[in-house]
């Protein structure tokens, strides 16, 4: 009968020792306090970005001018983005971005849209304080030069020109869901000048 007994007692202490066995699948991604890797924050996001940025224009305001020449012009702009990509569990990603902006101070013309394609990858994290950065290059999609995503890879026709480089600091949250908030540190024009600028987003996960 003990021995009955004992072998119960081990079967049932196994089959607990089973069901709430700690498994990958069944712990939290940050796995012991060590944070989230980059492979953590793979999947597709959705976002808002927006703020206010100065271009330079030439006196007329016929074209974009350096900001360094005494004669610019700057013009202050409302910006307003909807985002929407994938990041690589390696760190890479790629956005398409519909921008809408308007002068601060009004203007009789329409807000004008532009429909960019952000490409670029993560080159810094620290995944015990989440926090990072990285580094993109904007491209403008059109009918006649398109450009898109594939997953966190871009895809462009031989015409598609560079818009702009930048940087961005990021941090990683995880509540209410997933979450990714920035703020844009460097951005540079490759035709034009950009002035001063404050633009951050937030980009929530969709799914893993």
């Amino acid at each position: 009968m003990q021995g009955q007994w004992r072998l119960f007692v081990s079967a049932l202490t196994f089959a607990l020792s089973t069901l709430f066995a700690v498994t990958p699948s069944s712990t939290a991604r940050a796995g012991e306090g060590e944070g989230l890797s980059l492979a953590d924050l793979a999947g597709s996001y959705a976002g808002r970005q927006g703020g206010f940025l100065t271009l330079c224009l030439t006196s007329d305001f016929s074209s974009d001018a350096a900001c360094e020449h005494p004669s610019s012009v700057a013009v202050q702009f409302n910006d307003t983005e909807v985002l929407q990509g994938t990041f690589s569990p390696d760190g890479k990603f790629c956005l398409t971005d519909t921008d809408v902006n308007s002068p601060v101070g009004g203007s009789k013309a329409p807000a004008t849209v532009i429909d960019f394609v952000a490409a670029g990858s993560i080159t810094s994290y620290n995944r015990k304080t989440g926090r990072g950065t990285t580094s993109f290059t904007l491209y403008r999609h059109t009918a006649e030069n398109p450009v898109s995503c594939k997953g966190a890879n871009l895809v462009k026709s031989e015409g598609v020109q560079e818009d702009s480089h930048g940087t961005q600091d990021f941090t990683v949250g995880e509540e209410p869901a997933l979450h990714i908030d920035s703020v844009i540190t460097s951005l540079t024009a490759v035709h034009g000048a950009y002035g001063g600028f404050v633009v951050s987003a937030t980009l929530y996960i969709q799914h893993q």
